[in-house]
């Protein structure tokens, strides 16, 4: 009950079946939803969890993609939560430094995690 209470609140996206070509998936994700929707963020819950268990590569493209989107719901009041990120994309995010641009505590291991770092934010910020 608690966990469907906080999925509830909060905008799950999964990136499913992206392989070698992960970045291709992410850009047209972005170009269809998260670009093609700038008009529509205010309608996306004040928190995003990206479940990228599934995303096996991320290549400079596709770390572009994942920045923009973070910035574009940043610039909204937005906070981006990853979870689930494979051996070679988080090698990828830790040598672009990515990590400081989200913040470490906004990448979890799981999607339970990513929950309650969403729900920490939350009481965050209605204190």
């Amino acid at each position: 009950m608690r966990r469907a209470a906080a999925l509830a609140t909060v905008a799950a996206l999964a990136l499913a079946g992206c392989g070698g070509e992960s970045h291709q998936d992410l850009r047209t994700w972005m170009s269809e939803q998260g670009k093609g929707a700038r008009g529509k963020l205010d309608q996306l819950p004040p928190i995003v969890i990206l479940r990228l268990r599934n995303m096996t590569a991320l290549d400079g493209s596709g770390l572009g993609a994942l920045e923009d989107l973070h910035d574009e719901l940043y610039a909204t009041g937005r906070t981006l939560i990853l979870c689930g990120v494979r051996e070679q994309p988080a090698a990828v995010m830790r040598q672009a430094g990515f990590h400081e641009h989200i913040g470490d505590e906004n990448f979890c291991p799981n999607i339970e995690a990513a929950l309650r770092r969403a729900a920490e934010i939350q009481r965050l910020r209605a204190a």
